[in-house]
């Protein structure tokens, strides 16, 4: 037994060994791949999207992800930018429809992506006025970036949050910004410094 069983030793040794290199050089394409891939998702988000994500940036990453893709769609149908001007007045009748005052609704489209309708935030916000993509669904936004979809799912969802804060547009903006989950309807609220910056920006405009 002894003596059939020692020349397959090193053959042994060799398979694992070679199955060692080609373990590890997997590994390095697969950790290659992960790395091209989510600069890549953060160079188009920080670039064409307009958003500050930095290159190796993990966060978020299913999402942007899914915005990279839904704006290339976009852009394959739809090439050419509107000015700001139509943007405004997109945003303006769509607020008056939805019943949010039109200057509401353009402070928010300004402080959320500066009218622009591709924008994609580090955290995968979606377009004008910066939809997340379970926020798009809920309001039946099938392509985010077209501007007057965007538009009335994100006017929708400000009148939703007037209507539950009865009225109080900072409580609604804090909705809007940090989620609901942050603003009770009454009472005491917290949110992070960006909100609350984010609140003075709007209620200055």
């Amino acid at each position: 037994m002894e003596s059939s069983a020692a020349p397959l030793l090193p053959q042994f040794k060799l398979a694992l060994q070679r199955f060692k290199l080609w373990l590890q050089a997997l590994i390095l394409k697969l950790l290659l791949c992960t790395t091209v891939t989510v600069t890549g998702v953060n160079l188009i988000v920080r670039h064409v999207g307009g958003g500050a994500a930095t290159p190796i940036s993990l966060t978020r990453l299913p999402e942007k992800s899914r915005a990279v893709t839904k704006l290339a769609m976009h852009l394959m149908t739809h090439p050419v930018r509107a000015d700001e001007s139509d943007i405004q007045r997109i945003v303006s009748d769509v607020a008056l429809k939805n019943g949010v005052p039109p200057e509401l609704a353009l402070a928010v489209a300004r402080a959320e992506s500066s009218f622009h309708p591709h924008a994609i935030s580090g955290t995968g916000a979606m377009g004008l006025m910066q939809l997340m993509p379970a926020t798009a669904r809920a309001y039946g936004v099938v392509d985010p970036f077209d501007l007057r979809q965007n538009a009335e799912g994100a006017t929708r969802l400000l009148r939703d949050l007037l209507d539950r804060y009865r009225g109080d547009v900072r409580r609604a903006l804090a909705a809007y910004n940090a989620g609901t989950a942050r603003v009770p309807r009454r009472g005491p609220y917290s949110v992070p410094r960006s909100t609350r910056a984010y609140i003075a920006k709007i209620m200055a405009d």
